[in-house]
Formats: C-alpha cells, sequence, structure tokens
C-alpha cells in the first residue's frame, strides 16, 4: 500500500510504503482522522480491525499486543534516517531497507517517480542514482525487479548472485 498525501497545489505525495502483514492507519487510531490515502500499488488483501477489540479474553489481550508491537516497530522505522543522505546513498539506502522488509529479489512496487516522491527527490534524480548505483555495481536491476543492492562495496562480477551480494 502507498500512503499518500495532497499538498494545497494538489500535488500528491508518497509519505510511506506499507508491505503484506503491515498495519494501515495508524495514524489516526487517536483522533479518528486519517492524515494519509492509502491505495493499493499492487493486488492486496486488507483485513480490517474494528476497535476496540477486546472482549476481556485472554486472546484478545494477546492479540492487541502483537498488534502494538508490530505498530511500535513500524513507528521506529517512520523516520528514515536516510532523508539526510546524499541522493545516490539514499536511494541505495530506500532499497536495502525494503529488501530488508520482502527479500531478495523483490518487484518495486513504486515507479520512479514514487520513490522520488517518497524520498523528498526529483524523478529524474532518482533515475541518475539507480544508474550511478548500476555502474559501481553496487545494484543488479531488471525493470523494476532489483536482484541484489548493496549499500557499500561493489557486488561481485557476473554470475550468480552469493547470498551476501543479496543485501547490504
Amino acid at each position: 500500500m502507498k500512503l499518500r498525501e495532497t499538498d494545497e497545489t494538489g500535488a500528491e505525495h508518497i509519505v510511506a510504503v506499507r508491505l503484506p502483514g503491515e498495519l494501515v492507519g495508524l495514524e489516526g487510531w487517536a483522533s479518528g482522522r486519517y492524515p494519509h490515502g492509502a491505495v493499493a500499488a499492487i493486488d492486496t488483501k486488507v483485513c480490517q480491525l474494528l476497535w476496540p477489540y477486546t472482549n476481556g479474553s485472554v486472546r484478545s489481550y494477546a492479540l492487541l499486543e502483537q498488534l502494538l508491537k508490530k505498530a511500535a516497530r513500524q513507528l521506529e522505522h517512520s523516520s528514515h534516517i536516510w532523508m539526510s543522505l546524499p541522493a545516490v546513498e539514499r536511494v541505495a539506502a530506500f532499497l536495502a531497507y525494503f529488501a530488508q522488509r520482502t527479500g531478495i529479489p523483490f518487484e518495486l512496487p513504486l515507479t520512479r517517480a514514487e520513490v522520488g516522491s517518497l524520498l523528498g527527490l526529483a524523478e529524474e534524480t532518482v533515475v541518475r542514482a539507480l544508474a550511478t548505483l548500476r555502474a559501481q555495481r553496487r545494484l543488479r536491476m531488471q525493470g523494476r525487479r532489483i536482484e541484489a543492492i548493496s549499500r557499500g562495496t561493489p557486488l561481485r562480477s557476473a554470475g550468480a548472485i552469493s547470498a551476501t551480494d543479496r543485501l547490504i
């Protein structure tokens, strides 16, 4: 799911990406107002949780505890440290973070423009950053399919991708 917001000029900005099993709508639980719209980037199934969902049973509390832990993990990662990085490193860090969440290889469910919106970069800057990462042999990519990403050292040369090549 892509979480997006629209500014006063009508321009849409991607503010977050949620993957299968992650929670959408946490930002609105307390206030009942949801600052972001959610749009499926790929075929998606959602489960609506009606809250409060406590009937006093131990099972309900266990579910609540699991959801709160998942929410806390998502919130920990919502203040992305890569925003202060230079463009090429920001794109590499985002792709590595996405790879940690999804596994390698993966299909990037965002366009280059949407990646730019999420990272605070122009689409052209994202395109150049991807080209730089490929030229530095830190990224193997076919279309939207990310086959390997390294935040630092170059990947091994042609041939089979080893487990150490696949992710940061």
